[in-house]
C-alpha cells in the first residue's frame, strides 16, 4: 500500500513569507462546486494526480451514481435527477479515498 500522498505548494508571491510552504493533502486539494447544486457538481482536483473513479451516495448509502473507470482532473457529475437532498461523493485518485459531502437543491 502507498503511504497518503501530499502536495507542497509554495505560496504566493506577496506572501508575508515566501518561504513558508504549506502541506496539501488531496482531500484538501479536492474542490466541489457550485455546493449546493441543482444541475451539475463539479469536482476538480488541480496538479497531476487525476481522478481514477467517482461515485455518489445518498444520505442512506444507496450508490446512485458511477462514473466507471476515468482518468481526468475535472469531472461534472449530473445531479438533474437526483432528489434533494445531502449526498456523498467518493473519489479514487492515486490510490487514496476521498470522500466528501455536497447538496442537491430544488
Amino acid at each position: 500500500r502507498v503511504a497518503p500522498f501530499t502536495l507542497t505548494v509554495l505560496t504566493k508571491p506577496g506572501d508575508p513569507d515566501p518561504t513558508k510552504e504549506s502541506v496539501k493533502t488531496l482531500e484538501q486539494l479536492l474542490l466541489i462546486f457550485p455546493n449546493p447544486s441543482t444541475d451539475y457538481v463539479q469536482l476538480y482536483l488541480p496538479g497531476q494526480i487525476p481522478m481514477e473513479h467517482i461515485q455518489v451516495f445518498s444520505a442512506t448509502g444507496q450508490l446512485v451514481f458511477d462514473s466507471g473507470v476515468i482518468s481526468n482532473q475535472q469531472f461534472a457529475v449530473p445531479v438533474q435527477d437526483l432528489a434533494p437532498g445531502i449526498y456523498f461523493t467518493r473519489v479514487h485518485a492515486d490510490d487514496q479515498l476521498i470522500t466528501r459531502k455536497f447538496e442537491v437543491q430544488r
